[in-house]
């Protein structure tokens, strides 16, 4: 009896001990997992003090430490929880905000760059709207820079031109040299030349996808061939004649050109578009110092550049 006795006695003081073991490690738990919620949320506590505010928290009675620290660990993995949220919240919103800067400096600099062109169209020329002579063509390359919605562009273009006109629109400088000219019915011609456009465009629409342009500004003309047909009236009867005239004038900034340009973003830097466009004379043009308008449709390739 006095075996059992003893042996009873000696569970519950080492149970005790368990519970009291168990305590002591569950508040090293604790006391590590206090510091390191507190490095994160960014309070200085040092060990002692953690220790006093358990010791505070707990209670003296050896049954109920056990269940007072697990009350602790839990409330303390439910703080180290709401911190490690919190934390996680802080650090998306400001990743948010440095994608959205990125995102903002990309921006502005997609809305200003260089960008190359290639352009190729019909040219239809007339002379005060008189009869259709036909049709020719005009090509060559565009050299430009964008800034938001306006963009500054040059290039050179090679044109040919066909057109006709009665006697009254040719006004050439040195009429001596046409012995005919006095009896001057009508002409032909056809003439080949260099364009050089100055343009500015302004991008109607917001769309990055398709942008509608509206474009004006300046070409200057370099003839370097012209060829005509005279028809010319002597002592009643008709005859014609014919002309050919190199390096023949230059005129410069004497066209005034209006246009619209549909443009389509193939990818990033590449894009297709078309251009209704109206050449309008402000001033002289060729050997014949003639008023001649043009009008057509390029087709028109555009790289982005830098």
């Amino acid at each position: 009896m006095s075996f059992d006795k003893n042996n009873g006695k000696a569970n519950k003081i080492y149970s005790k001990r368990i519970r009291v073991k168990s305590a002591s490690s569950l508040r090293s738990q604790i006391i590590s997992s206090q510091v390191m919620n507190d490095q994160n949320t960014g309070i200085k506590k040092d060990e002692l003090q953690i220790e006093k505010e358990l010791k505070t928290n707990v209670d003296s009675s050896p049954k109920n430490e056990t269940e007072n620290l697990t009350n602790i660990i839990i409330d303390t993995a439910k703080n180290v929880e709401l911190s490690t949220n919190e934390h996680d919240v802080a650090k998306h919103s400001s990743n948010e905000q440095a994608v959205k800067k990125v995102s903002k400096i990309k921006n502005k600099q997609k809305q200003q760059y260089f960008y190359a062109s290639v352009i190729l169209g019909p040219d239809i020329s007339n002379i005060k709207q008189q009869n259709y002579a036909g049709t020719g063509y005009s090509a060559g390359f565009i050299l430009g820079y964008t800034k938001n919605k306006f963009s500054l562009e040059t290039g050179l273009l090679w044109d040919k031109k066909y057109y006709n006109t009665d006697a009254k629109y040719f006004n050439p400088k040195n009429k001596d040299s046409f012995y005919w000219y006095g009896s001057l019915v009508a002409l032909d011609g056809v003439c080949n030349m260099f364009e050089v456009p100055v343009n500015i465009s302004f991008k109607i629409n917001k769309s990055t996808k398709n942008a509608f342009l509206f474009k004006t500004g300046l070409t200057s003309y370099f003839m370097k061939k012209e060829y005509y047909d005279y028809t010319y009236k002597s002592y009643g009867n008709i005859y014609s004649a014919n002309k050919l005239y190199k390096n023949s004038a230059t005129n410069l900034f004497s066209v005034l050109n209006v246009g619209l340009k549909y443009d389509h973003s193939l990818n990033r830097s590449l894009s297709f578009g078309i251009e209704p466009y109206l050449k309008i004379p402000v001033g002289n043009i060729g050997t014949g110092r003639m008023p001649i308008s043009s009008t057509g449709m390029y087709i028109v390739l555009t790289k982005k550049l830098f």
